[in-house]
């Protein structure tokens, strides 16, 4: 980063470095793990749905797409409703 800096002796141009190295290794780590965590959902042989703590469909996998008979663009952000079952009589 430089930053420019006028002074009675004329401009001066301060730098700051810094070192992201261990930054960018994280975000490399970070992106293949959620390469293969979608891989496995995508593997599973059940219909998986992930939902954030809103209850919003963050995540879900081709076999849920199937079960629910929905594009996943269609359920990703929608709420996930609970019904509780009627007694049997």
């Amino acid at each position: 980063m430089l930053s420019p800096l006028e002074s009675n002796e004329g401009i001066l141009v301060t730098a700051a470095i810094r070192d992201i190295s261990k930054r960018r290794a994280a975000k490399v780590h970070l992106t293949q793990m959620e390469s293969r965590y979608r891989g496995l959902l995508e593997a599973a042989p059940d219909a998986m749905v992930v939902v954030n703590q809103a209850g919003e469909i963050v995540l879900l996998n081709l076999q849920a797409e199937k079960q629910f008979g929905y594009h996943r663009d269609e359920l990703i952000g929608q709420k996930v409703k609970i019904q509780k079952a009627l007694p049997n009589a």
